[in-house]
């Protein structure tokens, strides 16, 4: 892998397709959240997003994150989704 340029504006990932499928399913839920029908959300705004959210658990602390966590990937009932 060649190092990055350290001006570059932005990256190509690669996303299996079930953490895509979850990501589109978070955007539209974002869409529907934020009321913006009209305007695209990119998946750059679900990502980034996901990321705000995440620094904010971090923020609360590591319990409540390991909580969130938990019933996100396990659900409420921790037999999983």
């Amino acid at each position: 892998m060649r190092p990055p340029r350290p001006d570059a504006t932005k990256r190509n990932v690669t996303l299996r397709i079930g953490t895509y499928r979850r990501l589109r399913t978070y955007l539209d839920e974002m869409r529907d959240e934020t009321g913006l029908r009209g305007r695209s959300l990119t998946f750059d705004d679900a990502v980034g997003a996901l990321l705000a959210e995440h620094e904010i658990m971090m923020a609360a602390g590591r319990e409540a994150l390991e909580e969130c966590l938990r019933e996100r990937f396990l659900g409420r009932d921790g037999r999983g989704p």
